[in-house]
């Protein structure tokens, strides 16, 4: 009903950017889509839209044929829950899709920098005190304990005023983090964590490896496509590094697919 509505008095073509199937402990970003309503949601386009692949999506624009009601499903980023939730949904509905990978993180084991951020600041319960660098810029940190009352949850929406200290704290960081270059914030989120502490990474939080990768295209329904090595935005490169970005993600994802990529 929701889709229904939602395009009721708009036809076209449409594309869905889509990052995790889970529902986090903080999402600021608004990036997760819980199990249950991602099934909802597939299902309704299922029922009321004509699903392709991007490949057959962007063949029949260029040659005229799109129909009015096709819809294209992609996932940015490449997280494992992709593989482990996503995936059996779109199967059992017979939804095909398209994962564009963030080839460098692709078996790291290590989440992404601004999962960690917020992991380490909005979730942390214990008191902080003290300084962190980011781009050659200290930060004050001074930042109390929070009530022990069970697991730290956040609903807290970065596009949103923030409320906390630690919502303050969050999107400082993560506004300096976000034009470093790669070392830079490498730099910046080791700050980071010097002062907060590592904790722990959940294995259901980070992006595939290149076994999972291949089990994700197991089939005939989920294609891969290149969403840059580092994840640095691109308007922020000089034009020969955007290039070396894009063509080095699609190289890797050539190489993990066993074909060219278009």
């Amino acid at each position: 009903r929701y889709i229904r509505r939602l395009f009721a008095d708009r036809g076209g073509p449409v594309i869905l950017m889509f990052h995790r199937i889970a529902d986090p402990a903080c999402d600021p970003w608004g990036l997760s889509v819980a199990p249950s309503r991602f099934e909802e949601q597939i299902s309704g386009l299922k029922a009321w839209r004509i699903p392709l692949c991007m490949n057959d999506f962007v063949k029949q624009l260029e040659d005229g044929t799109l129909p009015q009601l096709a819809v294209a499903v992609t996932f940015d980023d490449g997280y494992v829950d992709n593989l482990r939730v996503a995936k059996p949904i779109l199967e059992a509905i017979g939804v095909p899709a398209t994962v564009f990978l963030t080839t460098g993180y692709l078996g790291t084991q290590k989440e992404f920098w601004w999962d960690e951020l917020a992991r380490l600041v909005l979730t942390r319960r214990e008191a902080a005190a003290g300084a962190i660098v980011v781009g050659g810029r200290s930060i004050v940190v001074d930042l109390p304990g929070l009530p022990d009352r069970g697991a730290v949850r956040s609903t807290w929406r970065a596009w949103q005023p923030p409320r906390t200290a630690r919502e303050r704290l969050y999107f400082e960081i993560w506004d300096r983090l976000r034009v470093l270059e790669l070392r830079d914030r490498e730099e910046g989120i080791e700050s980071v964590r010097r002062l907060f502490g590592y904790g722990l990474i959940s294995d259901a939080d980070v992006p595939m490896n290149a076994e999972e990768v291949t089990r994700l295209l197991a089939g005939t329904g989920i294609e891969i496509g290149a969403h840059s090595v580092t994840h640095q935005p691109l308007t922020t490169l000089p034009v020969s590094e955007r290039r070396r970005e894009i063509e080095r993600s699609r190289a890797a994802c050539e190489a993990l697919a066993g074909k060219s990529i278009t």
